[in-house]
């Protein structure tokens, strides 16, 4: 797996295969995988759930999933979706931009991008010599959408929205719930249950993720030592740091910081 710097601007997809997924009919665990594709499903119908890397996400009809190639997945049925694998012209490649790291891996929606998955389906089924052409800008835009949604404030609720940007600011220090929660005046249990219905995913997934971008700046742009970057990140230990980093990325700090400088 390679890692490869590519400006949003430059960004040209390409899908390598689009398909219905249909697991009424299921009654087991779908065996644990690791992508080996970006990959990007609208989930139509289903009471099932997803988990992505560690953390499980329970299937709602509109919710979005995306994932980079080398992330593991496991899913329970039932569930209807549409999944699009892609990469960006090259196999075993996860590309570093802005865009594509500022989005989760999972997003609730409201059903309104559904028309352009199904657009992106048939595209694909299609011989027209068009169809490649039409199938790339479709994803493109959902991919460009998908983007704005998570960053667009004027949909987050106001504790939601207060607590990104302290995590934001504050996000070197030991950043809890009970700190959100007196920064809102919401309780433990209410705030996770906004982050999950405005984000889709917990406070703390989405302070890992605040906290892994900066990490990911440091080792890639600076000199700083690994335990430098872990302390200046928030994380509780460099071997916390190194862990979790191999966890979410599949490379080593070190690794990353080496391939992200021979680009």
């Amino acid at each position: 797996m390679q890692i490869l710097e590519i400006a949003p601007e430059n960004m040209h997809p390409r899908v390598l295969l689009a398909r219905l997924y249909d697991t009424i009919a299921m009654k087991h665990t779908v065996k644990k995988r690791i992508s080996d594709t970006y990959e990007i499903s609208f989930y139509l119908e289903g009471d099932g759930d997803v988990t992505v890397g560690d953390t499980v996400y329970p299937i709602k009809p509109s919710a979005i999933r995306i994932v980079p190639p080398g992330t593991p997945l496991t899913s329970i049925p039932h569930y209807r979706c549409i999944t699009v694998f892609f990469d960006f012209g090259s196999a075993n490649t996860v590309v570093r931009n802005s865009v594509l790291e500022g989005i989760p891996h999972w997003i609730a929606t409201e059903g309104e991008m559904q028309g352009e998955f199904e657009a992106l389906l048939q595209a694909y089924q299609s011989t027209s010599p068009t169809a490649p052409v039409a199938q790339n800008g479709i994803l493109l835009s959902v991919l460009a959408k998908l983007y704005d949604r998570a960053h667009s404030d004027r949909r987050y609720s106001d504790a939601v929205r207060k607590s990104i940007h302290y995590m934001q600011s504050h996000f070197s220090e030991n950043v809890t719930l009970e700190v959100l929660g007196e920064l809102t005046g919401y309780s433990n249990l209410h705030l996770l249950r906004l982050f999950r219905q405005d984000l889709g995913q917990t406070p703390h997934d989405f302070l890992t993720a605040i906290r892994m971008e900066q990490a990911k700046k440091l080792l890639s742009e600076t000199d700083m030592g690994l335990e430098e970057i872990a302390q200046f990140c928030g994380f509780r230990s460099v071997s916390h740091f190194k862990s979790l980093f191999k966890q979410l990325t599949h490379y080593t700090p070190g690794s990353y910081r080496k391939n992200t400088r021979q680009l």
